[in-house]
């Protein structure tokens, strides 16, 4: 089993602690239960929002991250626009800063993930980890 993963992040390292619509860039990896591999960077390059929960951003935001085949979107924070990117994505929050340490949190944790992913969007719970 394995997923396509985008990490909300400035500098591939750590990840954003805004909103995950407001990242520079999305930082892609392919992620199993035998670990993880780097794929690419996308550039965030969605709309300005209007207004705070715009559903022309999260559309927009939406529209780069499914032409990368993710599956999977990970950060600190989502804004309320999370009941819209649920609708593609899994949402996933790691309450600690740091790309690495998260995704080998997700690729632990692979059948929660799947469980989610299996949902009708509207259904889909965000995860959230803690890494100790």
């Amino acid at each position: 089993m394995e997923f396509i993963c985008a990490c909300a992040s400035d500098d591939g390292e750590n990840f954003v602690e805004r909103h995950f619509g407001e990242a520079r860039y999305y930082f892609v990896y392919k992620v199993s239960d035998e670990g993880f591999d780097y794929i690419k960077k996308i550039s965030n390059i969605s709309v300005e929002e209007k207004t705070h929960a715009d559903p022309i951003k999260a559309k927009s935001v939406s529209s780069i991250l499914k032409r990368g085949n993710v599956q999977v979107v990970i950060t600190r924070r989502f804004g309320p626009n999370v009941k819209r990117v649920k609708i593609h994505f899994v949402p996933v929050i790691i309450k600690n800063g740091i790309i690495e340490d998260g995704l080998k949190i997700i690729s632990k944790n692979l059948d929660q993930v799947k469980n989610q992913w299996l949902k009708e969007g509207n259904q889909r719970k965000a995860l959230v980890f803690k890494i100790n």
